[in-house]
């Protein structure tokens, strides 16, 4: 049965009480009504006061918050807000430090809520007439992170405590008449006991509109991401061997043989009543002297020993990942000391199922390589994990800022339980949509359900009726507000369109990269056609009229770096110099398609029995990506921006040095006589790359290549025909790597991966990715994705596809159609 809940249009006027406490003097009422909010008084002992939270205790955020911002009438005083894991601190948080001038913050490393809110008040607040008193618990944590924009509008403290009568000295001392009650507390004096999330945001947007006279800001957040599920018990498997290296160099081609033909195989059970099973996988690679300067890398998939699955699912359900897509460790340098992965997700009522690993190995300049592999299997409560821990906690801070309102609602959250079914059956595997298609129905399902009550709160903010489709329509097509997702996409899901290159019906789908095409759209679409949600009701073309961004990040470390740069920015990038009038824009090899006679021909009869596919178009210079490419910095230059423009190899992340060509053409005899060492500098060596050195100089990126949720390159399929001989060995390579699953790997070094990228030092730029999947963050461990890799890098914007893309370099038909025989795609 479909539940609605409708978001309360008004706000009680007139309080209403409800019942008193004698002995300690509580009324609890109804509500507040706006003549007591503008009676409240308030005295500081402190301006605005940098803070810099413990994230280990998401409260910790909340009590910070009124005290790094608060408003004086309509004024905003505001210092920044970081939360830190003070044992070990993210690098974004490290950053900002150096990128932003603070002195006198407030450090709260440790200590109960209440003691931290015993010992701070005091210190900030003379006097306040005014309260947020939060229960120290899962519920008032829930309700704390909508009610917390409250304290900072009315610059009123948040006190977090577990029972009343231990802060009421403190209450009494600050002359406390109003309390805004999140949880099972008793109340003090005049209480107006929040009971839901509903009630809060109502009475958030009158305040807005009674202070700021409209709300165009609204963030959505789940609190949930706070309290993660229980660890009910913990079974491990530990492995290690060595692989032979399946590098295709001249030294390496019978280890190349030995290690497609032979790959190495794992595999563990999960134990019989795991319902909800955490996989994590930690893979190390022992032989990680080169990874820096030749790209080395060790790649690992895996899924259920179960037949009836199609073979991709049996190949890919649990992992298809290297560990170019790992966070190594580095010395204090910044070099690669070691290469490893961590990698984990949740599988739904596979208890009793054995799942099979396969690893192999690429080293450029030896035969084989060492490895260890570390396999932990959780027993969790519920399948409810935040791929991005703790973000709500600094929802209410980047609310306030915003003069916004929020939406902080724990039942957004989607996962396979055995509740969740279709047509009766429960969804064994994979605990969301990307690689369980059959859950897209259930949770696409809900989120139109969150949609419906996503309008009523939009007809509140806009005094529209919320049923009122066509009109709510009306006014935020003229009138747009900003959306914020503040969490992952387990809290807040996506939308998950069907799309042909990866339909939801089809079993042989690609379980690598996941079904569908995950969409934030529906946060900012008023009318989506409820029997065809891709398309509209009230125009022909779909339009999204809201806008809509998702604050995202490994953790709440990098998030609440991420808003402290935003809001910060102007001060940020005046310390910048020229760097906020530079871009750059990048392109690569291997995106322009051509049908070219005779070749096309050849590329059909050979292409199926070597691994590839025939019919489809080859990839073949057209020109299409340069033009496109060109079109792009030209936009750029008329706003002002100088801009460099690099092509081909040359926008690789990072080229080979002397020495590692060296060493990889002293590696072998075969690769002393045949490697083209001479060749590869010309087009991939050190100093003619510059790719990687031009990002961090760039306050817009834009880049066009070729990727997955992993990676992305402009390499491609000239550096995977170079390494096996010269001149003719290239150019017969160069046609194989277009037309079979042969390649050689010296693409890798230049490969824009989590692990090349995860170190650099970025502005706050603003970046688009146009390549595959690079977007794509649902079901994923986050710090595996390339896009997140540039946030936790600095940048501040990315846009890039959840999906793939049609990044491919397609010509318009010449003067005559398919002239002299050629094809343009």
């Amino acid at each position: 049965m479909k539940v609605l809940v409708v978001f309360a249009i008004t706000i009680m006027i007139g309080a209403t009480f409800s019942g008193c406490v004698d002995n300690a003097g509580v009324k609890e009422v109804k509500g507040f009504d706006m003549d007591d909010i503008d009676d409240i008084d308030v005295e500081r002992n402190q301006g605005a006061t940098p803070v810099v939270a413990a994230e280990h205790t998401p409260l910790y955020a909340l009590i910070g918050t009124p005290i790094a911002l608060f408003y004086e009438g309509n004024e905003s005083m505001v210092a920044p807000l970081l939360v830190k894991n003070f044992s070990n601190p993210s690098k974004p948080v490290m950053r900002f430090d150096s990128q932003y001038a603070y002195s006198g913050e407030i450090a709260i490393a440790d200590g109960t809520p209440e003691n931290v809110s015993l010992d701070l008040v005091p210190e900030i607040w003379e006097k306040s007439d005014g309260v947020v008193l939060v229960e120290d618990s899962e519920r008032g944590y829930s309700l704390g992170v909508a009610a917390t924009p409250i304290a900072s509008y009315l610059n009123i403290p948040v006190i977090v405590t577990d029972k009343t009568d231990d802060v009421r000295d403190l209450l009494d001392d600050l002359g406390v008449k109003y309390t805004f009650l999140c949880g099972d507390l008793e109340g003090h004096e005049r209480t107006w006991r929040f009971t839901n999330d509903q009630d809060i945001t109502n009475f958030l947007v009158e305040l807005a509109k009674d202070m700021f006279g409209s709300v165009d800001y609204l963030s959505i957040t789940n609190p949930r991401d706070a309290y993660p599920p229980e660890v009910l018990n913990t079974t491990s498997f530990d492995f290690s061997g060595t692989l032979s290296s399946v590098a295709i160099l001249p030294s390496t081609l019978t280890s190349t043989a030995q290690g497609f033909l032979s790959p190495v195989y794992h595999n563990f059970t999960i134990p019989e009543g795991y319902k909800y099973a955490r996989v994590k996988l930690d893979l190390v690679n022992l032989d990680s002297e080169n990874v820096a300067e030749m790209g080395d890398h060790i790649t690992i998939s895996g899924g259920p020993r179960l037949e009836d699955l199609p073979a991709a699912q049996q190949s890919y359900e649990l992992v298809q990942i290297n560990t170019m897509a790992g966070v190594p460790e580095r010395d204090g340098s910044g070099d690669i000391t070691t290469d490893k992965l961590h990698y984990e997700t949740v599988l739904y009522d596979r208890g009793g199922v054995t799942y099979d690993l396969s690893l192999m190995g690429t080293w450029l300049a030896q035969k084989q390589g060492d490895y260890e592999l570390h396999v932990t299997v959780e027993q969790l409560s519920d399948p409810y994990i935040s791929t991005m821990p703790k973000l709500s906690a600094v929802a209410p801070y980047l609310t306030a800022y915003r003069q916004g309102a929020i939406w902080a609602e724990r039942d957004f959250a989607f996962a396979a339980t055995d509740n969740v079914t279709v047509n009766g059956d429960t969804c064994p595997g994979f605990y969301v949509p990307r690689k369980n298609p059959d859950l897209a129905e259930p949770l696409n399902d809900k989120l139109m359900e969150r949609h419906e009550e996503l309008n009523m709160l939009l007809g509140n903010i806009s005094n529209i009726s919320g049923d009122d489709t066509r009109a709510l329509w009306q006014h935020y097509s003229d009138n747009p507000i900003n959306i914020a997702l503040v969490g992952g996409t387990t809290m807040l899901p996506q939308y998950i369109h069907d799309n042909p290159d990866t339909p939801t019906d089809d079993p042989m789908g690609i379980y690598y990269f996941g079904y569908g095409t995950p969409s934030d759209v529906p946060y900012g679409n008023i009318d989506p056609d409820p029997d065809d949600p891709k398309n509209d009701t009230y125009s022909y073309w779909p339009r999204q009229e809201n806008v809509v961004g998702r604050i995202t990040g490994w953790d709440v470390q990098d998030a609440s770096a991420l808003v402290c740069r935003t809001v910060f920015y102007d001060d940020i990038v005046q310390g910048m110099g020229d760097w906020k009038n530079s871009a750059t824009v990048q392109s690569g090899t291997g995106t322009d398609f051509q049908k070219v006679p005779v070749i096309e021909q050849v590329k059909n009869l050979l292409a199926p029995i070597l691994g590839g596919a025939a019919g489809d178009p080859m990839k073949f210079p057209s020109g299409a990506t340069r033009f496109a490419g060109d079109a792009v910095a030209a936009s750029i230059e008329d706003g002002g921006y100088e801009v460099e423009r690099t092509y081909f190899t040359f926008s690789q992340r990072k080229g080979f040095s002397d020495e590692a060509l060296q060493e990889i053409k002293r590696s072998g005899l075969l690769n002393m006589l045949l490697f083209p060492k001479f060749e590869i500098k010309m087009v991939s060596g050190e100093d003619v790359v510059r790719g990687g050195e031009l990002q961090p100089e760039s306050n817009i990126i834009y880049e066009n290549g070729h990727g997955s949720m992993h990676l992305y390159e402009f390499g491609d399929v000239v550096m995977w025909g170079l390494g096996i001989g010269y001149f003719f060995g290239p150019l017969i390579m160069g046609f194989l790597t277009r037309i079979s699953m042969f390649a050689t790997p010296m693409a890798a070094l230049g490969t824009y991966s989590a692990r090349g990228v995860e170190d650099m030092e970025l502005g706050p730029s603003t970046m688009m990715i146009e390549s595959c999947v690079n977007g794509k963050i649902d079901g994923m461990y986050v710090p595996n994705n390339i896009g997140q890799a540039y946030i936790h890098a600095g940048v501040n914007s990315l846009l890039a596809s959840t999906t793939f893309t049609n990044v491919a370099g397609y010509l318009k038909p010449r003067p005559f159609i398919h002239s002299l025989g050629v094809y343009a795609y």
